[in-house]
């Protein structure tokens, strides 16, 4: 779009440079919205002189036919009166980086110059490397990643609006399908709950669902195992929702046989698992049945910052087409103790487990042991995706 365009990162660091030789004279970049033009033009002539220690042809970038200034346009005019407009494009391209979403769709609708920023493509990549972080659920429809990997026609906008949990969520995107399948009365899906997180420091979160009497959930009666003993579990209600689910735990071993055994391997002391000669994993046949008659699956870790988020045998051993039809949703739980903490974003979950390798539906949500927050919303995805199948 714009001549010998520079990278938005390449600029922030030429800028923080800039500031570090600029003898105390500390320019807050994060303030820029905060304040008046003035201050942009402040701005400008702290970082002007960039423009003599860089390659002149990024030092000359100037808009090209494109993204001529419309003549009849107030905003324009009054744009030009604070002088904003002369601002070299890539700082102004810069600054229009901190902004979030909501102010770019805004932005773009007050003159055809300023929509163009707001499309530029720099600034979307700019806008989803630092939001993407941060976002508290990715899902298989809504993984960044996905697109970039496959290097998608889309561009950085469509993948931003089409994986933001904050856009997806909004009320304008709410849907009367949502409101039907409220109305139709379904079956309680049968859930199997598993991996390295309910043998971790997070372990709690069982307990808090069905045992801590917890407002949020009511127990309404137990189940026994079908196969083999395996497969009891416990009746929930969800009281937001009135959603109903059939819920089974599976552990690795008994708590006596993981402290005995703490130094060993987890996937080779896990007795859902035999090793199958090749270095590799397949489920207990007592397992294997009860994955053919269940409707999702609820993967735990703890994704505390810092800690291993475990092995990926367990998960992919369980998630094979051959025990479960590829339709049931997986649904993975990224737990921290306390609000306090800090956690793994769910991207670098994504990216750990490998799940953009999963031929299925799969959601990673943030969730909170202590109080449960984020258990909810995220059961409620996986409620409803299981019925779906």
């Amino acid at each position: 779009m714009y001549g010998n365009e520079m990278n938005v990162n390449v600029i922030k660091s030429l800028i923080e440079r800039r500031q570090s030789n600029a003898n105390g004279n500390h320019i807050d970049l994060a303030g820029v919205f905060n304040s008046s033009y003035a201050y942009m033009l402040k701005l400008y002539h702290s970082v002007i002189e960039l423009d003599d220690e860089n390659d002149s042809d990024n030092a000359n970038v100037v808009p090209d036919s494109d993204t001529e200034h419309c003549e009849d346009c107030r905003s324009c005019q009054r744009v030009e009166e604070t002088g904003f407009e002369v601002l070299p494009v890539y700082i102004q391209l810069y600054i229009f980086s901190f902004l979030s979403a909501w102010d770019l769709a805004r932005l773009s609708s007050t003159c055809k110059y300023w929509n163009v920023l707001a499309n530029d493509c720099l600034v979307w990549k700019s806008l989803l490397e630092r939001d993407m972080v941060k976002w508290n659920k990715v899902g298989h429809r809504s993984n960044p990643l996905t697109y970039i990997e496959v290097e998608s026609d889309r561009t950085y906008k469509d993948i931003y609006l089409r994986c933001s949990p904050e856009i997806k969520n909004h009320p304008a995107n709410f849907q009367l399908t949502n409101l039907l399948r409220v109305l139709i009365p379904r079956k309680a899906p049968r859930l199997v709950m598993f991996g390295p997180g309910l043998e971790s420091n997070v372990s709690g979160i069982t307990r808090a669902i069905m045992f801590d009497g917890n407002p949020q959930f009511k127990i309404t009666g137990m189940f026994p195992g079908e196969i083999d003993g395996v497969g009891s579990g416990f009746s929930v209600t969800l009281q937001d929702s009135s959603k109903a689910m059939k819920l089974i735990t599976l552990y690795s071993a008994s708590k006596k046989e993981r402290e005995n055994h703490k130094q060993v391997n987890r996937a080779d002391r896990n007795k859902l698992l035999v090793g199958t000669g090749d270095h590799g994993y397949e489920v207990h046949d007592s397992i294997r049945e009860l994955c053919k008659t269940v409707d999702g699956f609820i993967y735990v870790v703890e994704s505390t910052k810092g800690d291993n988020l475990g092995g990926t045998e367990e998960l992919f051993a369980m998630m094979n087409e051959g025990n479960t039809c590829r339709r049931v949703p997986l649904l993975v739980l990224s737990c921290v103790t306390e609000t306090t903490q800090e956690r793994s974003p769910c991207i670098e979950v994504v990216q750990h487990l490998d799940l953009q390798k999963l031929n299925r539906p799969w959601l990673v949500h943030d969730v909170v042991v202590k109080n449960l927050d984020g258990v909810l919303p995220a059961l409620n995805w996986l409620i409803e995706a299981a019925q779906r199948t």
